[in-house]
């Protein structure tokens, strides 16, 4: 114990140099940032304690001391003693006589003060470095970022501390300490523009003009058929925004790249994938109100095992390019065997080409971000976030065009995703150099990968051991502070060239298999190895993955030694599974994977990866510094309804038992205490009073007692104070009722409906002569007209599968389209139907309702009736433009055609405004069921002529009668307006082209229009409000969705459709020929994607209205979906049979008796689906609980009785009274034989409204 005795004294140095040091740099902040000079000034002082006296006993050992002779050891020990000190004492004043000299050193005990000093000098640094470079979560930004920052803490960094502390101790019993970052002041003056700004502003507009410039002279010389021989006209055409987008869809040509064609899907793939972690990793950057869910998701088993993989998303990426590189090297280099000799020259060649591909997109994204994007100040986050990226880019830039920027400035990057690309350079030099080498010198190759290898597992295994640093990416890593500082392991362990070296290096391996096996005549061999590799490298990296978890929750030790080897497998790993899956496909053309990613639409995706990867960063940073208040993840706890999506949190709807309230009212002592006064609502939340039979004497005599029962009842058990106000009340005498006019009429109706049926058929059997009969057409137009209600013909007309000409048979796929969009209405209304029920968790539907995710689903619901038009429209040019084909100009027939609409649309409509007047309030069961039944009976009763008129969509289109037939109006008004488009282009075909521009601008402006004067938001926001009514206040839904020019745009889209079809017939290669269509063939989808995206933002927010950005926002969205409709339609009318498209349309999925029939019977089905609906939900338990089992029950259940029920209309209705209005409005003729018959067309206009079906002509 004695050896460590000293210790006590070193411990007791060292905590009196960390508190002393401390003390000094509290009272002395600025100082250390010079913290050179307090090492010196610390050594100075230590030096002028400790010399006086060590220099005054050095001087005495070295002289007087050895004039003492006191005794015969004298010599041995003082003597040696005093000769050290005249020898070796410059060792004592460096004090290094610890190391140098040790036995020969002066004054022995002296080695403890070089020691201590050097342990000083270490302990002042450490210090110092600790205190400038904390070890800790860092909260604040650089002030370097904020110029106004000492200014603004010392005007409101008392009051700021103040105001914080006051609310967290009310609100919490906790006191914070507040340190401003900077202040957001939207009127500070803008800096002005300086010579960067400029230099920006002038290449955008110089880019703008050639390509402006470029495209023009492309189209001309397309035009006149002139090549583009010169290089003059080269360069000029090299900007042409067209041949750019033709490119973008240009396969390869050599075998070699049609091999690696795949590589373009992966890379979409991956691109979307980071893009969206970098859209989850925002969250982190903005204020939450609710952080708890983020950490609840985080810390969830699944969402852990999902973030372990995300840092491995970036070696795909190097992977690919590693394949790449080592593929088209050798192949030149097999080539062109001259220029091994020359290597260097290859070298710098392929150097040169790489940095002109990197360099000219890298430069302008890093000058706009250094300009321009600092002058978009969307939001208070502004500065935080956007500024300092500016501002890094201002300061930083040289790293990133050194490609140092993985290593250098690694926290203060310009732009910050651009890490990759140095690590990748990097990657990119080393591998040149060592593909060269090895094909210079083949004998190294092996040499080269044991190297390569070897620097895969030493590189992170080694870095993790000397920095102490997790094998993964796990949930003790900050995955982004909220400054997005990364973490320690991200810089360490992700960026550097010496830790994310799998990917590449395993690719490189890839591309050497691949150059010595690709025509190999042993393939089939090759092809099965390679099968067996990829599938033990996917056991393998999950086998690696599965103690993962483990040590995500903290189960494992993260620095013991074999943590460092685990996590370097587990990244070798990943690289080599993902190159065996690459080289794998490469070799075998039949992998299906490799067919999905070789599709055409993942090609131009595929190549807009690399200008995607630079912008979404900044554009991610430029919508989250938009956020002006803090945005809330899942469902916010509020007590009242503030979002869209919920339900109106302060109205409850109780049924209440007027005999158990007064049995109530007896015991109670005081009741005037719990009488409330009526409050002040400015919400709709009780339906009118006409609605409600007797509801002024019922409220007269109950509304007292029941408002006096449910406030004893809420102030005792919630303690809340409500009004009650009676909207139904159900007694024994309104249970039922006696039938009046209307029920007689819809049973004497039915009963005769019945006995037509029956007589027809019997006349029909009667007239038969063989099995055919009642498929054949009958030669009277008497016994046509007889046998129109023929249940046995009827049926045959319903299945019969039509072959009478190519136009029928052409769009046959309709069928399909129409039974899976209205399959997709009536999940959307059962949906609705959900909420105007009554049940015990309807959080349960404000939860989904509120995920991101639904939102944005839910945000293309309202156009899935943008179908409908869009076939009615199609149908409508289609069939308008081969009638009129060889005949003269009448306008008789435009009046023809309108009377056929309308009454061939008419008597199943009739039929069900019949059973909505009579019948249909007896057939529920629930009480609370008034909302639902009743009401659609006295509003028939009242508004069945506007429906009967088609004006249901614009005259009180509040509280309709059969809510749903607002798009029989719609669309007979857009009929009618179509018709007379038809009209005028039978009379002037060459107004075509102008007519179109028309609609087209019509189109786009009337949506527009109608969003700014009515001051909507740009999508109709489903919400629990409105749907609690049936949407029947709903103003979004009462003024612009069901108004006519909200679709006109459809159903313009559809007539356009229909035109190109008899265009197509005259030249096939129309489209082929077009490259705004093939534009359009990849534009489409994503853009209909993307308007989906902001959808949670109109939820959040109330944003101010009318407002222009919305009503251009609305009116593009409507261009969007028409657009993606129009490209669907030509798509599958006119695919090539070897495309995906072509297949669905030849294949039996879209064109079978199954969807031909249920087409037939789409007019029957709409019409009763929402009243079957509504009997559903009427007869449904007040008790229900929401539940996913309980819509898809309520779902099957509708859809199977409405088909069921819509046949019985079809064989009762629908088809005979078609045929009657046929012959009656001169459609067949008596007394021509039935193969005249089947051949003849109609002389009339028989466009058929029911649901855009093409009619069968029986």
């Amino acid at each position: 114990m004695t050896t460590n005795l000293v210790q006590l004294f070193f411990t007791i140095g060292g905590l009196l140099t960390a508190v002393n040091l401390l003390d000094f740099l509290a009272k002395n902040p600025d100082s250390i940032r010079s913290w050179r000079k307090v090492i010196w000034d610390k050594v100075v002082n230590r030096l002028k304690r400790l010399l006086p006296v060590y220099l005054f006993m050095i001087l005495i050992a070295a002289t007087l001391i050895r004039r003492i002779p006191l005794g015969p050891l004298y010599d041995r020990i003082v003597g040696a003693e005093s000769s050290n000190c005249r020898t070796n004492w410059w060792s004592n004043l460096l004090f290094v006589n610890n190391y140098v000299n040790g036995n020969d050193t002066c004054l022995r005990a002296s080695w403890y003060l070089s020691a201590d000093l050097q342990y000083y000098l270490f302990g002042i640094f450490a210090s110092l470095m600790m205190t400038r470079f904390p070890k800790t979560t860092k909260y604040l930004k650089d002030s370097k970022y904020y110029p106004f920052q000492s200014h603004h803490r010392k005007l409101y960094g008392e009051v700021v501390s103040l105001c914080v502390n006051q609310e967290i101790r009310s609100d919490f019993g906790l006191e914070a300490y507040a340190e401003i970052e900077y202040c957001h002041e939207p009127s500070r003056t803008a800096e002005p523009f300086d010579t960067w700004d400029v230099v920006c502003i002038s290449i955008i507009c110089l880019l703008a003009g050639m390509a402006v410039v470029g495209t023009i002279l492309d189209y001309h010389l397309k035009k006149k058929s002139m090549a583009h021989g010169s290089i003059g006209l080269r360069i000029a055409t090299i900007w042409s925004i067209s041949r750019n987008f033709q490119s973008l869809n240009t396969p390869p040509r050599s075998a070699q790249s049609k091999d690696f064609l795949f590589l373009e899907g992966f890379r979409f793939v991956t691109m979307a994938s980071i893009i969206l972690l970098h859209t989850s990793m925002e969250l982190v950057r903005v204020p939450l109100q609710n952080p708890e869910i983020v950490e609840e998701t985080v810390s969830n088993p699944v969402m852990a095992a999902i973030a372990l993989l995300t840092p491995n998303l970036v070696q795909w990426f190097f992977t690919i390019g590693g394949l790449l590189l080592t593929v088209n090297l050798l192949d030149q280099l097999d080539k062109d065997p001259k220029c091994v000799g020359r290597w260097w020259n290859v070298l710098w060649d392929k150097v040169v080409n790489r940095m002109k591909r990197i360099l000219p997109v890298y430069l302008f994204v890093m000058l706009v971000t250094a300009t321009l994007y600092r002058r978009i100040q969307l939001g208070p986050l502004h500065e935080r976030i956007v500024g300092s990226e500016s501002k890094n880019c201002r300061t930083s830039w040289w790293s990133n065009l050194l490609f140092v920027n993985n290593y250098i400035n690694a926290n203060e990057t310009c732009l910050r995703a651009s890490w990759y690309l140095s690590a990748d350079f990097q990657f990119y030099l080393f591998g040149l150099f060592a593909l060269l080498t090895m094909h210079r010198f083949p004998k190294t190759v092996k040499y080269w990968i044991g190297f390569m290898v070897t620097l895969n597992l030493a590189g992170p295994s080694l870095e993790m051991w000397f920095r102490e640093l997790p094998p993964l990416f796990t949930s003790a890593i900050r995955i982004s502070t909220p400054l997005f500082i990364e973490d320690e392991w991200l810089e360490r362990m992700y960026k550097p060239f010496h830790t994310s070296s799998a990917g590449y290096f395993y690719g490189i391996m890839a591309g050497l298999l691949y150059q010595r096996y690709k025509s190999s005549e042993n393939s089939m061999l090759i092809k099965k190895v390679l099968s067996a590799v990829k599938l033990l490298a996917m056991c393998c990296l999950a086998a690696c993955y599965l103690p993962a978890l483990f040590i995500y929750e903290g189960k494992m030790d993260p620095l013991s030694r074999m943590m460092p080897i685990y996590g370097a497998l587990v990244k070798n790993c990943f690289g080599f599974t993902v190159a065996a899956l690459l080289i794998n496909m490469a070799l075998n053309k039949k992998d299906r994977l490799r067919q999905l990613m070789e599709h055409r639409y993942l090609l131009p995706l595929g190549k807009l990866t690399y200008c995607v990867y630079h912008n979404n960063v900044l554009l991610l940073a430029a919508a989250s510094s938009a956020i002006h208040a803090p945005v809330i993840v899942g469902v916010p706890k509020l007590k009242y309804s503030k979002y869209a999506y919920q339900y109106q949190h302060d109205v409850l709807t109780r049924g209440v038992c007027v005999e158990a309230c007064r049995k109530l009212m007896e015991n109670l002592r005081d009741r005037q205490q719990f009488q409330q006064p009526k409050f002040d609502v400015e919400f709709k939340y009780i339906i009118n009073d006409w609605l409600l039979p007797n509801i002024l004497k019922y409220r007269s005599q109950y509304s007292e007692l029941l408002n006096i029962c449910q406030n004893y009842r809420m102030q005792s058990e919630y303690n809340l104070t409500v009004f009650s106000e009676i909207e139904h009340c159900t007694t024994n005498a309104t249970s039922s009722r006696n039938l009046d006019f209307w029920d007689v009429l819809y049973y004497t109706l039915i009963v005769l409906l019945i006995t037509l049926a029956v007589a027809s058929s019997a006349y029909d059997a009667k007239l038969a002569t063989d099995h055919n009969h009642y498929r054949t057409p009958l030669g009277s137009k008497t016994d046509s007209v007889l046998t129109c209600f023929s249940l046995r013909r009827n049926l045959n007309r319903l299945t019969i599968k039509l072959q009478t000409n190519a136009l029928q048979q052409d769009l046959r796929f309709l069928d399909a389209i129409r039974v899976l969009t209205m399959t997709t209405i009536t999940i959307s209304h059962v949906g609705i139907g959900v909420g105007m029920t009554t049940s015990q968790n309807p959080e349960v539907f404000e939860r989904m309702s509120a995920m991101p995710g639904v939102q944005m689903f839910l945000s293309l619901v309202p156009f899935q009736v943008d179908i409908f038009f869009a076939i009615s429209g199609l149908l409508l040019a289609v069939h308008f433009v081969k009638y009129t084909e060889g005949k003269r100009f009448s306008v008789g027939h435009f009046w023809m055609a309108v009377v056929n609409r309308f009454l061939r649309s008419l008597p199943l409509y009739a039929l069900m405004m019949l059973f909505s007047v009579s019948v249909y309030d007896q057939l529920q069961v629930s009480p609370s069921a008034y909302k639902i039944m009743p009401m659609v009976r006295t509003i028939c009763r009242d508004k069945w002529w506007i429906n009967a008129l088609f004006l249901n969509n614009y005259y009180r289109p509040e509280e309709q009668c059969l809510i749903h037939t607002w798009y029989l109006a719609a669309d007979f008004q857009l009929f009618v307006f179509g018709m007379a488009i038809v009209m005028v282009l039978w009379r002037y075909p060459n107004l075509m082209k102008p007519i179109f521009y028309i609609l087209l601008v019509l189109g786009m402006a009337l949506p527009m229009l109608n969003i700014y004067f009515y001051s909507m938001d740009a999508v109709m926001l489903i919400t629990n409000k409105g749907n609690a009514f049936q949407l029947w206040y709903d103003r979004w839904f009462t003024l612009s969705y069901q108004a006519t020019e909200t679709h006109c745009l459809s159903y313009f889209g559809g007539m356009f459709v229909g035109f190109m079809y008899h265009e197509m017939q005259k030249n096939d290669l129309l489209l082929a020929k077009s490259q705004l269509y093939k534009t359009m063939q990849y534009i489409v989808f994503p853009a209909l994607v993307a308007f989906c995206l902001p959808a949670p933002l109109f939820h959040q927010y109330n944003f101010a209205k009318p407002s222009l950005w919305m009503s251009v926002f609305a009116g593009v969205h409507r261009l969007v979906v028409t657009s993606f409709l129009v490209v669907g339609f030509l798509l599958l009318m006119f695919a090539e049979r070897d495309s995906f498209f072509g297949r669905l349309r030849s294949s039996r999925l879209l064109e079978n008796a199954f969807f031909r029939v249920l087409g037939r019977l789409s007019f029957g089905f709409y019409l009763i689906h929402m009243s079957v609906m509504k009997i559903v939900y009427g007869n449904q338990h007040e008790a229900q609980r929401i539940s996913f089992p309980l819509v898809i029950v309520v779902f099957t259940s509708v859809t199977l009785i409405t088909y069921v029920l819509a046949l019985v209309a079809y064989i009762f209705v629908e088809k005979p009274f078609d045929i009657i209005f046929k012959h009656l409005l001169g459609g067949g003729t008596s007394g021509k034989r039935p193969q005249e018959r089947e051949s003849a067309t109609n002389q009339i206009v028989t466009l058929d409204n029911n649901l855009n079906r093409v009619d069968s002509k029986l």
